[in-house]
């Protein structure tokens, strides 16, 4: 008669004579994967010769009037070669109310290296986030641009795009800055542009202020920001 013994305690001596006196529990987990960076928003800060805040001095106003080089005519609107640090913000639609943004709330910066910057979007934020806005500068040098697309310049063009949108927010009860969608502040910009190709200004005020006087003076490009407004 054979003799039949149980199979558990044979299978508990093999593992343990297996594992010996220098056995380790490994416990293995699911890698975490890491957390992506956050998308960045690219350009450059373009100005007129390069050059972002003029000196404010009888001589300089001479050298510009007497050296034509010193006015920045479209083709002499260069990447600004000095290290300008350019922020991300968020304007509240009620603090725009009046056409003007007094107090945004700053999430997040870059300063150029060769005229570009790179700015990280922060806070939860994306592209065409209603408010949502660069800056660069401030006072009378200051240029902003919405945030419509990952790629995209701050220049005059921008800074008049703002001051469009602000101004209509302003004259039109119940709007809002929520109403203009990416594409749209992107038509803006290229309508903007189309017709700034040879404005010329002395120094980035100037140039902010003659590109928006052109902008104010295009019956179709303010038609075309109340019909983008009003949708």
């Amino acid at each position: 008669m054979r003799r039949l013994f149980p199979a558990f305690p044979v299978f508990v001596l093999v593992l343990c004579a297996a594992c010996g006196h220098d056995a380790e529990i490994d416990a293995r987990f699911p890698a975490v994967p890491p957390t992506p960076p956050p998308p960045r928003v690219v350009g450059e800060v373009l100005v007129p010769q390069g050059i972002f805040a003029r000196l404010e001095s009888p001589w300089g106003f001479l050298l510009g009037s007497i050296v034509p080089d010193a006015f920045a005519l479209a083709p002499s609107v260069l990447p600004v070669r000095t290290p300008e640090r350019v922020g991300l913000y968020l304007a509240d639609d009620g603090d725009a109310a009046d056409g003007e943004i007094d107090e945004p709330l700053f999430l997040a910066s870059d300063v150029t290296e060769a005229g570009r910057f790179s700015v990280p979007l922060l806070g939860g934020v994306g592209v065409g986030d209603c408010g949502l806005l660069l800056q660069v500068g401030a006072g009378s040098t200051r240029i902003r641009a919405f945030v419509f697309a990952l790629e995209q310049d701050l220049s005059a063009v921008s800074e008049t795009v703002v001051r469009l949108v602000l101004a209509y927010r302003s004259a039109s009860p119940g709007a809002s800055l929520c109403a203009f969608s990416p594409e749209e502040i992107g038509e803006l910009t290229r309508l903007v542009d189309d017709l700034s190709r040879t404005t010329d200004g002395l120094d980035i005020a100037d140039l902010n202020a003659r590109v928006e006087a052109r902008a104010n003076a295009s019956p179709g490009l303010l038609r075309a920001v109340e019909r983008f407004g009003a949708s």
